[in-house]
């Protein structure tokens, strides 16, 4: 009896909890303009960290703008490479920019990061040696270290296109939480951004979704239940 009432609350738990669930807080990044800059300081939920060379205080690497919106929440994020190295200033130095999120993650579970991304064919990702742009799945200890991280470079991946405009697309990366994973990261980030050629050079984000996969979860709670069974 008391066998079929353990098996029945894991059933229950996983009916229950285990669905595909959004992991994300305004994962259409709807919270974090309109308009304004941000620097080193929390959006919550979203946080961007920048700089531009050695400034560490750098708060106009991105902004959000309504013609970065995929998703129609009004908003998206656009990234500023050409704050790099401007003619203006071209001891400035490049622009690093990471926008980011943090959940609770648990060891075992599979997660998968999907997001929008553009660029217009001028940006300096595409022509810049040195310059990238990452879509990242980060797994955190309890002390906020890096345990490991699920990378895509994304203009291997066939970010942006020859043609002019912000050839949205979809990406995604997926990856296991490793022991010891207590927080999960999205993020996405701008490494050496410079000023290229202007017009057309734009780098955009929008409507992101972060979903555990049920199947690692469920296969978690039956070597569980199996642990339970074999003690009986």
């Amino acid at each position: 009896m008391k066998t079929t009432m353990i098996m029945l609350g894991v059933l229950g738990l996983l009916a229950s909890g285990q669905s595909l669930a959004e992991e994300l807080v305004d994962p259409g990044m709807n919270s974090i303009g309109p308009n304004g800059q941000l620097g080193n300081t929390p959006n919550p939920p979203w946080v961007l960290a920048a700089s531009r060379g050695a400034n560490l205080a750098f708060d106009d690497a991105a902004s959000s703008e309504a013609f970065a919106d995929v998703d129609g929440g009004g908003w998206g994020l656009f990234f500023k490479a050409w704050m790099g190295n401007p003619p203006w200033d071209p001891t400035a130095g490049s622009v690093n920019a990471h926008i980011y999120q943090d959940v609770p993650g648990k060891p075992g579970v599979k997660y998968t990061l999907t997001g929008w991304w553009g660029a217009e064919y001028n940006y300096s990702g595409f022509v810049t040696p040195g310059a990238n742009t990452i879509f990242a799945l980060d797994f955190l200890n309890g002390g906020g270290g890096l345990i490991s991280s699920a990378q895509l470079d994304l203009e291997a991946a066939g970010l942006g296109g020859p043609n002019a405009g912000l050839n949205y697309e979809q990406f995604m990366v997926t990856a296991t939480a490793p022991v010891g994973t207590v927080t999960v990261r999205a993020r996405g980030s701008m490494l050496d951004g410079v000023f290229n050629v202007d017009p057309g050079q734009a780098l955009v984000t929008d409507a992101w979704s972060l979903v555990p996969e049920p199947g690692t979860a469920l296969l978690g709670s039956l070597a569980l239940l199996g642990l339970v069974l074999r003690r009986r």
